[in-house]
């Protein structure tokens, strides 16, 4: 991981990758490619992850930022990444 993407999974708060990601400091390219590769890391190391979305998320990321660049948001949460666990 470079410096930058460990910053972005290590020194935001949600808030403050939500405004970030608002003002396209960040993009949701860029912020889900971060927690992809930390997510990653962390299935390599503890065996945690049953399944990955990464490429369909980095899809998605696409689509919100270019929704971003034409002024639009899919919500408050727009271009945050989220994981769930059954």
């Amino acid at each position: 991981m470079t410096e930058r993407e460990l910053s972005i999974t290590q020194d935001y708060t949600v808030q403050g990758l939500l405004e970030a990601l608002d003002t396209t400091k960040l993009s949701a390219l860029e912020v889900t490619l971060a927690f992809s590769k930390r997510a990653a890391i962390a299935g390599q190391l503890t065996n945690c992850l049953t399944e990955t979305y990464f490429e369909q998320a980095q899809k998605r990321a696409r689509q919100l930022d270019a929704m971003k660049a034409e002024g639009k948001s899919a919500g408050p949460l727009h271009g945050l990444p989220i994981s769930l666990k059954d």
